[in-house]
């Protein structure tokens, strides 16, 4: 798919635009409120920015808001174990898990982000070219992040302040939580961001014409 040398406009920008991953999420969403109402799932990050600016995202972030544990004493599985089972179904594998509870978690290996999940499953499908699916990270978030607007105002980045999620009606809506005035101009917006990281999301920048505030 092309790189634009400068952002889309965001009033351009249209939800037809957000093809990978909607289909999974329209799936489990549906299915999950069947026995989870009160939980939300979000398209959020890199993967919706990513297909509104035409290119083809690397992988799925898939979070998971007001996600129910299991109570063991009353027979009943928690959300964990419903995405599990869906997951599995529709042609996942799980591949890492890390959990807060973890010697070896996700905020060991990915330091600055302990304070924000409960619970990472990485999934990968057996085989890609076969069924289709991208690589997927379904996100917990812990208790303290009720909507998606928190789970945006969480990022490193405002370039990552993206969602879609599939509305009560069924429709796929998709926000930029960010500051609209600074549109095509990626800030900083959480501390703890290491060097590595940086010059990462200025490659992002590049990608799709965003400027890099660091660099101004």
């Amino acid at each position: 798919m092309p790189n634009f040398k400068r952002p889309i406009p965001l009033a351009a920008m249209k939800t037809e635009w957000i093809q990978i991953g909607v289909e999974l999420l329209q799936h489990l969403t549906e299915r999950l409120r069947e026995t989870y109402p009160s939980v939300t799932l979000a398209l959020a990050g890199g993967c919706v920015r990513d297909q509104l600016n035409a290119m083809e995202p690397k992988d799925i972030d898939l979070v998971v808001i007001g996600a129910i544990p299991a109570d063991i004493e009353a027979g009943e599985r928690g959300t964990d174990q419903h995405l599990f089972d869906m997951l599995q179904d529709y042609g996942y594998d799980m591949l890492e898990h890390y959990s807060k509870n973890m010697a070896d978690s996700y905020a060991t290996r990915f330091p600055g982000d302990e304070d924000r999940f409960d619970l990472i499953l990485k999934f990968r499908p057996d085989d890609l070219d076969a069924c289709g699916h991208y690589p997927l990270d379904v996100l917990f978030y812990n208790e303290r992040y009720k909507t998606v607007a928190d789970i945006a105002a969480s990022h490193d980045h405002s370039i990552n302040q993206f969602a879609a999620w599939i509305d009560e009606d069924g429709k796929l809506q998709w926000k930029y939580f960010g500051d609209v005035e600074g549109w095509g101009f990626c800030m900083q917006i959480r501390n703890g961001v290491t060097e590595e990281r940086r010059v990462r999301v200025g490659e992002i920048c590049s990608a799709i014409g965003w400027a890099y505030a660091g660099d101004l």
